[in-house]
């Protein structure tokens, strides 16, 4: 009973000191709960704000998705709208009053100048009376005038009497016809009745440079010139005068390919209902078209030579870089577009990212020509500031960020690496295509006035020759009528050698 006693009084002691022990880790374990229920509280809590967050961003975007999709859609709908292709949007709410504006902002005052020659004087007296009252009147001066107009649309029709006959000489006997320098032809019989030059030249000018069809070239004849014709006598007629000025072509092409600076450009074309492409290599002088049936490099070599060793200008098309003897520059302003473009669509750029920075780094380098070219900057200067440049250009290429934008964009960088800043090291090199895409707007003219294009090879031959003569002429500051009617009268095959840079410069000509 003593020990039973002695046992119970044992085990409540050891139940009485084990119970503050239990309640201590109770509460430690209550703290620790707590602790991870704030501690998933704030977790959840910041999970909300970054799911709201999330939401925004993507509600945001399925708006500008949406505005972009509206945006491509009315695009879509101008190109096809032929009433207004060229609209530029809604008009303005406040728009700027028309006409010159006053005082200093005028701008510079002019009036047509006096004519050098005078044709003809008339005289346009008082009246005797004065037409108010009806009283005598008396003439006090005498103010000139001057009416600048066109001739009497009166077409000029020339007779030759040509003289046929053959040589006397029994062994010979050889049919012998004259020729007067007007003549451009020795046809006669069925075909005795021809165009003169200057309306040749004049159909061949509207026709290649506005894109006019042949039916209202032939109204603008019969109406303004009393000179009824066919359409397709005009349409044969410039075939046949593509076939006279091939020499000419051939000729500027050579002086092309010997040429220290040739910018290029091709654009799309259409020849019997296909599409073919128009290519354009442009000169400080001369414009050069020719009509391929492709666009690689086969078709750029055909003109140019393979062996082109001056600098080439043009944009970013990877065929032009299998010239490996020239020297090439890329148009710097087609990045420069490229790279807004990239950023208009990502409204929330980084002022850092990779677009950014390729900008900012190619305006600082047409900085620093201009600064070159005024001589704001020395030489020393100049050649350390374009280290820099081609030294940051080189390591900012070899990034790479991680939009597919962004990526295209590195990567069209590193293959036109070498022809980035050919401008810096060659002063005086344009830093665009902008010349060959000038010249190119006249057959584009054409191209939407005619269809696309021509209906056959030989029509698209013939306008890419006519039309670099006219083109080239009006270039040097020449009437292409008057190239024309020279090389039109000639007896022999000539070549428009106004048109060819000087013969002490002019190398010898390259195989094709």
């Amino acid at each position: 009973m003593g020990e039973q006693s002695q046992q119970d009084r044992g085990k409540d002691e050891a139940t009485r000191g084990a119970e503050p022990r239990g309640s201590l880790e109770l509460e430690e374990e209550n703290s620790r709960l707590r602790e991870e229920v704030a501690r998933l509280e704030s977790e959840l809590k910041r999970l909300r704000e970054e799911n709201e967050a999330l939401r925004r961003a993507a509600a945001q975007r399925s708006e500008d998705k949406a505005e972009l999709a509206a945006q491509l859609m009315k695009e879509k709908r101008a190109a096809r709208r032929q009433s207004a292709p060229f609209s530029k949007g809604e008009p303005k709410q406040n728009p700027k009053p028309p006409g010159r504006k006053r005082g200093a902002k005028y701008g510079q005052r002019a009036s047509r100048p006096r004519p050098e020659r005078v044709d003809r004087t008339v005289a346009a007296p008082i009246p005797e009376a004065c037409p108010r009252c009806q009283g005598p009147t008396r003439e006090e001066r005498t103010e000139e005038q001057f009416l600048v107009d066109l001739p009497e649309p009166r077409s000029d029709v020339t007779r030759i009497l040509v003289g046929v006959g053959r040589c006397e000489d029994p062994a010979c006997g050889a049919r012998v016809q004259g020729r007067h320098p007007l003549q451009i032809s020795d046809a006669l019989g069925a075909a005795s009745v021809q165009l003169g030059p200057r309306v040749l030249a004049f159909a061949a000018g509207v026709k290649s440079e506005c894109g006019t069809s042949w039916g209202k070239i032939a109204t603008v004849l019969v109406e303004h010139f009393e000179l009824p014709v066919a359409r397709s006598t005009l349409c044969r007629a410039f075939q046949r005068l593509g076939q006279n000025l091939e020499p000419s072509w051939d000729a500027l092409r050579d002086a092309v390919r010997a040429a220290d600076e040739v910018s290029a450009d091709e654009t799309g074309w259409r020849v019997a209902a296909r599409t073919v492409w128009l290519w354009a290599f442009i000169t400080d002088k001369i414009s050069l078209y020719s009509i391929r049936a492709g666009r690689g490099f086969e078709e750029a070599a055909a003109v140019l030579g393979e062996a082109f060793s001056g600098v080439l200008v043009r944009d970013g098309w990877a065929p032009y870089r299998r010239f490996k003897q020239a020297i090439h520059q890329t148009c710097i302003p087609h990045i420069l577009r490229r790279c807004r473009r990239i950023l208009e669509t990502e409204p929330a750029a980084d002022p850092e990212s990779f677009p950014h920075r390729v900008k900012r780094l190619l305006l600082r380098a047409l900085e620093l020509r201009d600064r070159a070219q005024a001589d704001e900057i020395s030489p020393h200067g100049f050649a350390i500031a374009r280290g820099q440049l081609k030294v940051k250009l080189e390591r900012l290429v070899q990034e790479r960020p991680e939009p597919e934008e962004h990526r295209k964009l590195a990567k069209h960088l590193r293959n036109e690496l070498d022809a980035l800043l050919t401008f810096l090291s060659r002063l005086g090199v344009q830093a665009s295509s902008w010349l060959a895409e000038l010249e190119l707007r006249a057959p584009i003219s054409t191209r939407k006035a005619c269809g696309g294009g021509n209906r056959t090879w030989t029509g698209a031959k013939s306008l890419a020759i006519n039309l670099t003569v006219i083109r080239t002429a009006r270039r040097q500051g020449l009437r292409p009528g008057a190239v024309i009617t020279r090389i039109l009268r000639s007896r022999a095959t000539a070549v428009a050698t106004e048109l060819l840079p000087a013969t002490s410069d002019a190398p010898e000509p390259r195989p094709p």
